[in-house]
């Protein structure tokens, strides 16, 4: 067992006592002292002093006495895990009585998350979703690199045991709906061979009757390369209009499986029966807390005060992806000095640019003039002074548009500029830099 196979053993247990995850320093403490490393050496490389880590330790060790039922220390933690890993082994639920002697795994390109940082409660929230509630279709979304991917594999690999089977595709090369579903069908058939060229219904039937008689859980990823590019998001590509067809029969008809789609657009039709099944459950993906963010940093050599990484954090709203182009430019360029880039200023370089280009060219004529001028205006732009400026119709959808695309947010406006009333909108820091920079 490595450390990884022992947090999860632990931390399995913690949640199925208490109903809660362990917490990101109990697995920074778990996984160091499996690797037999003192307090003070997990505290080097982890933004916690030795003292804070050596009380939480204690606590640790605590919980997982009352957790396991036997005393568990520092010593003895990792034969009392094991323990725990084989007699979970040997007693395994009634529900897998039933289920194919060997469970059947198809993880595609889904990357390798063994290096993943934080989103303990968006874990807990997925998983509680898909095992407890039973949703039937799960919707995450997000910008670019913001972690949707990496999430959903590792919400995968943490409930795999839950499920008969789990299949990852990506939709990056924009497969046709019939395409997909062979290539499903195939594998839930074991290559039976079964016919399933007629249509896309009889494929999406043929799918709902493997996800009725099995427990299956299929990630879809990439979503937006089914959607329009150049209008307003989430409207269906020509020849794609299918898919809303099997996200809503898999939303709403009865089966045991959960399908999870991932993507930087949400399908507007989701929506629109959002509220109308218990089975469906979304997520917009925010970006990584404090702390998860300076372990990237700190996972790539950086260390000292953490003011200035906490000012790289909040210009890049916690975006990993962006956050680990960004340390890789200043450990190459600036010798890993966070001051001297910082004062440099130039915090949309090349790598940065093309990240925030893919999302820009995605943008209608008319959200990319919103963009423009939210860009030119030093206090948050109402609605009603958006369509002053630009004299055009359709500014509230355009708005709901850049707001699901997560590229605006709404801002709370001083006492001068406010309007009673009025909703105000804004760019984040990074995003105005890029804007500007289109303008110039």
């Amino acid at each position: 067992m490595n450390s990884e196979e022992a947090f999860n053993v632990a931390d399995r247990a913690f949640f199925t006592a208490t109903g809660k995850h362990l917490t990101d320093i109990q697995k920074y403490i778990l996984m160091g002292s499996w690797q037999d490393l003192t307090y003070e050496k997990i505290a080097e490389t982890h933004p916690y002093n030795p003292q804070h880590i050596k009380n939480e330790g204690n606590q640790l060790w605590d919980l997982l006495s009352e957790v396991l039922g036997e005393k568990v220390s520092k010593r003895n933690f990792k034969t009392a895990l094991e323990r725990r890993s084989q007699s979970v082994a040997v007693s395994e639920p009634a529900i897998r009585e039933n289920r194919s002697t060997q469970s059947r795994r198809d993880w595609g390109n889904a990357p390798d998350v063994s290096i993943f940082y934080g989103r303990i409660k968006q874990l807990t929230d997925l998983e509680q979703s898909i095992v407890r509630d039973k949703c039937r279709l799960v919707a995450l979304f997000g910008m670019p690199g913001i972690g949707k991917t990496s999430l959903s594999v590792k919400l995968a690999q943490q409930i795999q045991n839950q499920f008969d089977c789990v299949i990852y595709r990506s939709l990056q090369d924009a497969p046709q709906l019939q395409q997909l579903l062979t290539d499903l069908i195939r594998f839930l058939s074991n290559n039976s061979g079964e016919d399933t060229q007629s249509s896309s219904s009889i494929g999406i039937a043929r799918l709902l009757e493997y996800l009725r008689n099995h427990r299956c859980l299929l990630l879809l990823d990439d979503v937006e390369e089914i959607l329009c590019a150049g209008e307003l998001a989430g409207r269906y590509r020509e020849g794609y209009e299918d898919y809303d067809k099997l996200f809503k029969q898999v939303g709403e008809a009865p089966h045991q499986s959960c399908l999870v789609i991932v993507g930087s657009e949400k399908p507007r039709s989701i929506e629109s029966f959002a509220d109308q099944t218990r089975g469906l459950y979304w997520l917009r993906l925010q970006g990584l807390d404090d702390s998860a963010s300076v372990q990237i940093f700190r996972s790539k050599g950086f260390s000292g005060a953490e003011d200035r990484l906490n000012e790289l954090i909040d210009y890049y709203q916690g975006n990993p992806l962006k956050l680990k182009l960004v340390a890789t430019r200043i450990k190459e360029v600036f010798g890993g000095n966070v001051s001297q880039f910082l004062e440099e200023g130039t915090l949309v370089f090349d790598d940065v640019n093309e990240l925030l280009d893919s999302q820009f060219q995605r943008l209608s004529d008319l959200e990319r003039e919103i963009m423009y001028c939210l860009a030119t205006e030093n206090q948050a732009v109402s609605i009603a002074e958006l369509r002053n400026k630009l004299n055009k119709s359709g500014i509230t959808d355009a708005i709901t548009s850049l707001i699901r695309r997560s590229l605006i947010e709404k801002a709370t406006p001083t006492v001068m500029e406010k309007t009673e009333g009025e909703s105000y909108f804004t760019l984040q820091g990074i995003i105005r830099m890029y804007v500007s920079r289109k303008l110039a």
